[in-house]
């Protein structure tokens, strides 16, 4: 019985990390309700159009191969300008965020979205996309280890693991302790020690103090600096750019309102993050990280 059980977790362990390539999606601050100079609503359904329609054209890391239907579409914060509740689910004349990019990939964007909030989206001291996300959470099209008040969540995509901190990985007050269910979710959630892990979060490691502290990062960075970590994607100041910050990766995702995001893919131990504007592909970055086997 005991050579039985070392051989299903030695195949199972197999399975885990020898997958398929797979895709996805990254972006940030739709802040739908927002009616800037170009219509919100328009330049937001223009970029949902150009995400359906890249399935099965020529993928920018190689030519010689197609973008395969993309496993989801992550998005940190800002989903909405101010959290009211007429920008989440809409009004009569206008889509909200929840026709757009609705949970199962069943809104006018056809993958599923993996939501987290960011400071528009709680500012105006409106309780609607917090429990919003609460109830997406309990239906999500991919099964996810959730934090204790229902916001924070994890998962795995082809032997990758996934986690959404939402606004940052910060204790009390506006983060709602996702540094807590960071540090209980890579105790217990990983498959193995050295899994390869992706986080995303609203704020970005070059804001201000003024938007989470000094004290708050080193305490993230200690929760994290002994896992594989192969990349973090920030939004909040609608820029592409890709910094380091303590050794890791981090990746900054513009506004999807002007008609940007990041088209990621993952095969064997290379992650390719490819940049998309207005329809033309414009910066691409390589990363090779390590990958148990």
């Amino acid at each position: 019985m005991k050579k039985a059980l070392s051989f299903l977790s030695l195949f199972l362990t197999i399975c885990i990390f020898a997958e398929e390539p797979f895709t996805f999606y990254v972006a940030a601050d739709p802040h739908v309700g927002y009616f800037q100079a170009i219509d919100n609503e328009a330049a937001n359904r223009a970029t949902i159009d150009d995400m359906n329609a890249l399935v099965g054209t020529p993928a920018p890391w190689n030519d010689k191969e197609e973008i395969s239907k993309p496993r989801g579409l992550l998005i940190a914060g800002d989903l909405t300008n101010s959290g009211k509740s007429t920008e989440w689910i809409g009004t009569f004349s206008k889509y909200g965020f929840y026709s757009l990019f609705a949970a199962k990939g069943d809104g006018l964007l056809t993958i599923p979205v993996y939501e987290g909030y960011g400071n528009h989206d709680i500012e105006g001291g409106y309780p609607g996309v917090l429990l919003a996300i609460y109830f997406r959470n309990r239906c999500r099209q991919t099964p996810i280890h959730k934090s204790s008040n229902g916001l924070h969540y994890s998962w795995d995509w082809n032997g990758v693991h996934f986690v959404n901190l939402n606004l940052y990985p910060g204790r009390s007050g506006p983060a709602h302790n996702s540094l807590t269910f960071l540090k209980e979710d890579l105790k217990n959630n990983l498959h193995h020690p050295k899994q390869p892990i992706i986080l995303y979060h609203h704020y970005d490691y070059q804001d201000s103090e003024a938007w989470w502290t000094q004290r708050e990062r080193e305490e993230a960075y200690k929760a994290m600096k002994e896992y594989n970590i192969i990349a973090i994607f920030v939004g909040h100041n609608h820029l592409s750019y890709q910094q380091e910050w303590n050794g890791i990766d981090v990746y900054a995702l513009p506004s999807t309102y002007e008609g940007k995001y990041s088209v990621c893919h993952i095969k064997e131990n290379t992650l390719f993050i490819c940049h998309r504007e207005k329809g033309e592909w414009l910066d691409m970055w390589q990363k090779e990280f390590f990958r148990p086997t």
